[in-house]
């Protein structure tokens, strides 16, 4: 299985239905699709699964603040259609786009004009980002790789970064349990703020990524012994954007079907204690 998987609902270049297609191709029994801020993919995805012969899982992955870091979250087993769940996910597209305006309107200050226009058109349907707008810079010449644009003009502490809109863990938590669904701390080892486990934990946390792409295996045992100590239910994936980053593939970090046996004992669990 492959648990964390992005599609061009928001940053990957692949359709839900063609990362549904990779997978099969790939024996894959199950995958998550976890757009950044969007649900906007799982119903394609379910669609092309049922076809194919892969179990789809609703997911989505939402960025939080503790006020020093940026993390991020995953929320498995979501309910896409859910009316209320969606109208916050809407706010979160929204404010992305106006981010993406103030890094357009920092890139002019910088002599690089880069149209709107050209990024949403990148973006299509997904839910607008850096990726997108570094992606513009590429192809307008600006830059000769897809990590330059973040060196040179749009990551952290680079001269048009802004900031993005973070939610508390406190309000992510909420929002992913009011949709049915149970949250995970995504690539642990990439952010090192193991401090705030015991808060989330209490939050209603209810697993950690502990296979990803970033994760040596060290860090692998590490987060293992960790989750078990907490009780927590242990995820892992790809992290795949399709070929727009760096990011491992679809299917290259695989994990056991026993793990996804666990998820949905966790969201049972849960939903029965509401």
């Amino acid at each position: 299985m492959d648990l964390h998987i992005h599609s061009n609902r928001s940053d990957s270049l692949l359709s839900p239905r063609e990362v549904v297609r990779i997978a099969s191709e790939k024996g894959l029994r199950a995958i998550a699709v976890t757009d950044h801020d969007s649900v906007a993919g799982v119903e394609e995805a379910t669609e092309e699964g049922v076809r194919c012969g892969v179990e789809v899982i609703s997911g989505v992955e939402l960025s939080v603040s503790d006020g020093l870091s940026d993390i991020h979250i995953l929320g498995y087993f979501v309910d896409h259609a859910d009316q209320a769940f969606q109208r916050e996910l809407e706010r979160f597209r929204l404010a992305r786009f106006e981010r993406v305006k103030k890094i357009l309107a920092k890139l002019r200050e910088l002599e690089v004009d880069i149209e709107l226009e050209s990024v949403l058109k990148i973006a299509e349907e997904g839910s607008i980002g850096r990726p997108h707008v570094a992606e513009a810079l590429l192809n307008s010449g600006y830059v000769d790789t897809f990590e330059e644009a973040f060196r040179r003009y749009i990551g952290y502490r680079s001269p048009a970064y802004v900031p993005k809109m973070l939610l508390s863990s406190e309000d992510a938590f909420r929002l992913i349990e009011s949709a049915g669904g149970v949250s995970v701390l995504a690539h642990p080892g990439t952010v090192q703020r193991d401090d705030l486990i015991p808060e989330f934990v209490e939050l209603g946390m209810k697993g950690i990524e502990v296979w990803h792409p970033k994760h040596d295996r060290s860090t692998v045992k590490y987060y293992m012994e960790l989750a078990k100590r907490y009780g927590l239910v242990v995820t892992g994936g790809s992290d795949s954007h399709g070929s727009r980053t760096a990011h491992a593939g679809i299917g290259s970090e695989r994990v056991p079907y026993s793990v996804l046996v666990s998820l949905k004992q966790a969201v049972a669990k849960s939903s029965a204690s509401r």
